[in-house]
């Protein structure tokens, strides 16, 4: 079957049209509905629309769809969104068995398509080491509970599929913070988006749990024995055949076994490379770490004199107007002019000029090894060797508050800060440990962490 023989042909067209907002919010608000309620008379929804549209529809001009003229008051825009979903195939009515009263019916396909827009504008953890225990659960009590066998089986399968799916999305969303790396071209909002999203939310509570929650090694093997043990068994394997057939979830046996036999390959497959994946995960999550290192090295080797820091000026000045209002009294500036005897008279002799010859554009080659040179020196700048140096030789036991560290120089404050980055890195010597609060030394703000020696 095609995609468009199981749904309406003009089913995307309200999504695709300048109303786009206000039917996407209506499909919510009707999802929403269709959780809470098993029948919705028509009253109810216009009611529900009026209430959570009201806002929007207020300034909605539908004058440039078919009917809107006549739609001014909210009730009547309110009937003109519904009357659009109907026609696109979003919605049906069907009259009650007692009554009159037309009840909302949503279609198979809306209600799909409903639930996944809306996980797609909800942020939602992925469960990682649940998938695991849930499959070793179902599989165990369906020892004891025969019955349940085929039902243990697809549960394990399905959760299996999930799980792996989880895992290559995070593989591959790692690559937009790869991206973001590259955008970021100071210093404070590549620590920002460093520790206060990637270290926080996908390293400490995402990658990290894969590795050492020990849901995957500790489960993995018990439930290949189990997977196993159903294709094994030629009773066990038999009543999942008849079982199959008499669900009529395959219209006869040899098609439940072929069913039956792919699921236990499948699942027994995934959790034999599931490892693995796990390993690429933590590998690319250790060369973004040392991507952000790198960035972190380059911006602060940048450019901190005079020059320096005008250049920073004027750039700051040409994005944000306020800053460039405050910059002559902030900093005394005085505009100089020179009056003299002919100034009231001194026309301006204009000229005309020619474009002139063309030049082609020069094309200049820059040599490799000098490229290289130069990224030597940022990395000798602040190379590990020195960043663990700084920690160690402060470090009289095993521990080091970061509050106990004097800063001498700017030079500290990046080795302190670079310290907090590098130890996450399997060969730091050292480990952090952040805890809650600031550290505020003048104009630098630290975080408080306590340092420990590996």
């Amino acid at each position: 079957m095609q995609l468009f023989d199981a749904i309406p042909p003009r089913l995307f067209s309200p999504l695709s049209s300048q109303k786009r907002d206000i039917y996407s919010a209506a499909l919510f608000t009707l999802g929403e509905l269709f959780d809470n309620q098993l029948v919705i008379s028509r009253d109810e929804v216009e009611s529900a629309l009026q209430y959570a549209l009201s806002d929007v529809l207020e300034s909605a001009d539908f004058s440039d769809e078919e009917g809107g003229e006549e739609a001014r008051q909210l009730s009547g825009k309110v009937q003109l969104v519904l009357r659009r979903l109907k026609e696109t195939g979003w919605i049906e009515y069907e009259s009650s068995k007692d009554s009159f009263v037309e009840n909302l019916s949503l279609p198979f396909h809306t209600v799909a398509i409903v639930k996944t827009l809306k996980d797609l504008c909800v942020e939602r953890k992925s469960e990682y080491n649940r998938n695991v225990y849930t499959v070793y659960a179902a599989l165990k009590e369906s020892r004891n509970n025969p019955d349940y066998r085929l039902s243990a089986l697809n549960e394990a399968y399905e959760k299996a599929e999930s799980f792996m799916t989880s895992l290559k999305v995070l593989f591959n969303n790692i690559k937009g913070f790869y991206q973001r790396i590259g955008q970021l071209d100071d210093v404070n909002s590549l620590l920002k988006d460093h520790f206060d999203f990637y270290v926080s939310e996908v390293s400490k509570k995402v990658i990290e749990p894969l590795r050492t929650i020990d849901s995957v090694p500790r489960f993995k093997n018990r439930i290949i024995d189990m997977l196993d043990e159903l294709e094994r068994d030629e009773d066990i394997f038999s009543s999942l055949v008849q079982k199959t057939v008499v669900t009529r979830e395959s219209p006869d046996e040899e098609a439940a076994e072929a069913d039956i036999r792919y699921k236990i390959h499948q699942t027994v497959s995934i959790f034999s490379t599931v490892e693995a994946t796990i390993e690429e995960i933590y590998a690319k999550n250790t060369a973004y770490i040392q991507s952000s290192i790198e960035r972190m090295r380059y911006l602060m080797a940048s450019d901190k004199g005079a020059k320096g820091n005008i250049d920073a000026i004027l750039k700051r000045a040409s994005m944000d107007e306020s800053f460039a209002a405050r910059l002559p009294q902030e900093l005394g500036l005085v505009r100089t002019m020179l009056l003299d005897q002919s100034s009231l008279f001194d026309r301006i002799n204009r000229r005309s000029r020619d474009e002139g010859r063309r030049e082609a554009v020069r094309r200049y080659s820059v040599d490799g090894q000098l490229e290289e040179g130069f990224f030597d020196d940022i990395r000798k700048q602040f190379g590990a060797k020195r960043i663990d140096d700084f920690i160690l030789s402060r470090m009289d036991g095993d521990e080091l508050e970061g509050a106990d560290i004097a800063l001498a120089s700017i030079d500290d404050f990046m080795l302190f800060i670079l310290a907090t980055v590098r130890s996450s890195e399997d060969d730091c010597p050292f480990s952090c440990a952040f805890a809650p609060g600031e550290d505020r030394r003048g104009r630098m703000v630290l975080p408080q962490c306590t340092f420990r020696r590996r």
